[in-house]
């Protein structure tokens, strides 16, 4: 029965590749001395399993040990006297197949170890075997007893129930027959065979929920939009800037020409007649210099939408062109309210006239002057109130020419900056094209460098899911296989 190989060659092949530890606990199992029944402790980290085991090889050296739970006949799980059974214990002991000992270790350091032996019993007849015994033991106390070597011993010996603990043992490997171990061998090879299926299901899921994959597609999800959605950005927050600078420009100049008007209408006010006819020079030298200031803000905003980080462009405007050419003020016409000016004039001032030459008429001497006196006195009137009402007159109207000037000023300023305006968009739009056509370049290598491994990825899970599905097809049925080989 030694030489019977333990599992048909493909179902051999599929767990090699799988569970190779499984396997050759396995054929350590199948290869061993039938005469020779073998024991195995096991239990949970510090619970003194190596501890526990020197001290039972030595005092039954002729047990054999097994390194793996497989190859024993009897096993043995050791639990901790320090708290109740943990859930990961429970869950191996419920896993186990064959004779099961349980023992508990360090009863000489817990004081309280009756009490949790008994919860521990009350849980493994509940949840594991209604059957099951569980023997108290100390390593500690065997160890001591051996050290001691006198009369003592044996009662310290007695005391950490190691005999008891080989006694179980005994009675479970005498009971051993034959069909025992090829029954518990099967077991073994069926609980390995479902051990393996299981391992390849969890492959298939781990291929199936790649995370390469998921964090490749994410990323080619967040390049593609980027593409596609990079130029339109850029170009709509070239255009929002330019709309700012546009608004801001626009309200500048308002401003500007405001105040302009506003020194005008007080420059003409305290004009004379020759301030009057030297003004329309003076309001050309302010238009001029008010329309070098607007182009000098115009250039300096737009370079500043020009420097922004995503368009880094080098603006080429045109050279301003020369300031508005004003024309000169049309002549005022001269009509009926000048003429009916004259005539109140010299009425009022013959009127003033004879008030003031009034007292001459008293004496006969002076009497004959006071006709050429009233004459000459009412045509000064005359004149000057004629003069004053004229350049009254010639105020309003270089007031009015002024204004109107002003607006057309403001409009060509408008439009001055509108052209620059429209030229820096088109010479940003065009950079910004340049921008995005080299970085769709770099993204499109991009893309296709993430496609390439998402299909190498792909290809490749293609071929492990593959393998798992030949290898769950070879263990679907691992027991009829098992019976073939041994037919």
């Amino acid at each position: 029965m030694g030489e019977t190989r333990p599992l048909p060659a493909e179902v051999e092949a599929v767990v090699q590749r799988w569970d190779p530890e499984g396997l050759d606990g396995l054929q350590r199992a199948w290869v061993r001395n039938p005469a020779t029944l073998a024991v195995h402790i096991a239990g949970p980290g510090g619970v003194g399993k190596t501890e526990l085991e020197h001290e039972l090889r030595l005092l039954a050296p002729e047990l054999d040990w097994a390194t793996s739970p497989v190859e024993a006949a009897v096993f043995v799980l050791l639990v901790d006297a320090a708290a109740p059974i943990g859930r990961d214990t429970l869950r191996a002991a419920e896993n186990i197949r064959g004779p099961v000992l349980y023992a508990m270790n360090k009863i000489d350091a817990h004081r309280d170890w009756r009490a949790v032996a008994a919860r521990n019993l009350e849980i493994l007849r509940t949840q594991v075997d209604p059957d099951a015994r569980l023997w108290p033991v100390s390593a500690r106390l065997a160890r001591t007893a051996r050290q001691l070597a006198n009369t003592h011993s044996d009662r310290v010996l007695a005391h950490s129930g190691i005999r008891e603990l080989l006694d179980a043992i005994a009675q479970e490997l005498r009971e051993q027959t034959g069909e025992t171990r090829d029954s518990r061998l099967q077991v073994a090879e069926e609980a390995l065979i479902a051990r393996t299926r299981e391992r390849i299901r969890a492959a298939m899921a781990a291929a199936q929920r790649d995370e390469e994959t998921q964090a490749l597609r994410a990323e080619r999800a967040a390049v593609l939009a980027g593409r596609d959605g990079a130029r339109a950005d850029a170009i709509a927050g070239l255009r929002a800037q330019l709309q700012l600078a546009r608004g801001e420009l626009t309200h500048d100049i308002g401003n500007r020409v405001r105040a302009a008007h506003t020194a005008s209408r007080a420059e003409i006010a305290r004009a004379n007649r020759r301030a009057l006819r030297a003004y329309p020079r003076r309001l050309q030298e302010t238009i001029t210099e008010l329309t070098t200031t607007v182009e000098e803000a115009a250039v300096r905003r737009l370079q500043q939408v020009a420097a922004l980080d995503e368009i880094a462009a080098d603006l080429r405007l045109p050279e301003p062109v020369e300031a508005l050419a004003l024309d000169a003020p049309q002549p005022r016409h001269r009509g009926i309210e000048d003429r009916v000016m004259v005539a109140f004039g010299a009425s009022a001032g013959v009127g003033v006239s004879r008030l003031v030459v009034s007292p001459l008429s008293m004496i006969p001497a002076l009497d004959i002057a006071t006709i050429p006196v009233s004459l000459a006195l009412g045509g000064f009137a005359a004149w000057w109130l004629a003069r004053s009402r004229a350049q009254l007159a010639d105020r309003a109207h270089v007031q009015q020419w002024a204004a109107d000037t002003l607006v057309t000023a403001k409009a060509d300023l408008e439009h001055r900056v509108q052209a620059l305006v429209v030229e820096t968009e088109a010479q940003l739009t065009a950079r910004l094209r340049e921008i995005t056509a080299r970085n769709s370049e770099r993204i499109d290598a991009r893309l296709a460098a993430l496609d390439g491994r998402l299909r190498e990825i792909a290809a490749k899970r293609a071929g492990r899911l593959a393998v798992c599905e030949r290898d769950l097809q070879i263990l679907t049925e691992p027991i009829a296989a098992l019976a073939r080989q041994k037919g």
